[in-house]
């Protein structure tokens, strides 16, 4: 009741700030309670807490609309316990496209293996950081952890070149794909650059790479340098 009450408050371009704590509930660990409180089904397993995230501006987005409003989100992220957004609130017209909003079948989606049986959503699947808005963020004049701020603000800007739902990880690639050699998350981003594809190491996960680059493309690249470091383990044993 609270938030709708706070959407239908706000003017147009007013920003709304929204937390949410409980990431037992958003990340997967009861479904159930997931349906009842968001209306939708969650995400399990590493992905969970970006579905929870993805969960909540969804639902952010469907309570804005039925108050004749939408949703934009400037600045939308995963913490340590906790998923925040920072969203612009406008008007809705008839003529505003379709809300970046769908429910995701793992059979057929083509980024990030999801794992668990689907399907999971609703889900917010368009952009979580406005490039404009992240580029004006400050680190406070006396911050507890300066450094800490600055890297993460630093993360944001990069990967606002590649805000794609989901993001990779070379070792779960290589579990999934039973390969001996991860590639280093940094050299992974090099060749997806190579190849023309946007990608970024991500706020969400240190290991973590983002990339709208096909599934295929990204596995392709993981084999093919297992196949080098392969190659070259044996030439040093030769």
């Amino acid at each position: 009741p609270f938030l709708g009450a706070a959407l239908g408050a706000l003017g147009p371009g007013g920003l709304l700030g929204v937390a949410a704590t409980d990431m037992p509930v958003l990340a997967g660990a009861s479904a159930a309670a997931c349906e009842r409180r968001y209306g939708g089904r969650p995400v399990r397993g590493r992905l969970g807490p970006e579905g929870g995230l993805r969960l909540l501006l969804a639902y952010l987005e469907r309570t804005a609309v039925a108050r004749g409003r939408t949703v934009r989100p400037v600045v939308a992220y995963v913490g340590d316990h906790h998923v925040r957004a920072y969203v612009e609130v406008r008007s809705r017209s008839a003529s505003d496209p379709p809300s970046p909003i769908t429910t995701i079948d793992p059979e057929r989606w083509e980024g990030p293996p999801l794992g668990g049986r689907g399907p999971f959503g609703p889900l917010w699947v368009g952009p979580l950081l406005d490039p404009s808005f992240v580029s004006g963020l400050r680190v406070p004049g006396t911050p507890a952890e300066p450094r800490r701020i600055t890297a993460f603000i630093d993360r944001l800007r990069s990967e606002c070149r590649a805000d794609a739902p989901f993001y990779y990880e070379p070792n779960e690639i290589c579990g999934h794909e039973r390969l001996a050699t991860p590639l280093s998350p940094e050299v992974f981003v090099e060749r997806l650059h190579a190849l023309g594809y946007a990608a970024s190491r991500t706020h969400a996960r240190p290991e973590g790479v983002r990339t709208p680059a096909p599934r295929s493309v990204v596995f392709a690249l993981a084999r093919e340098g297992d196949r080098a470091a392969q190659s070259q383990k044996e030439r040093v044993r030769a």
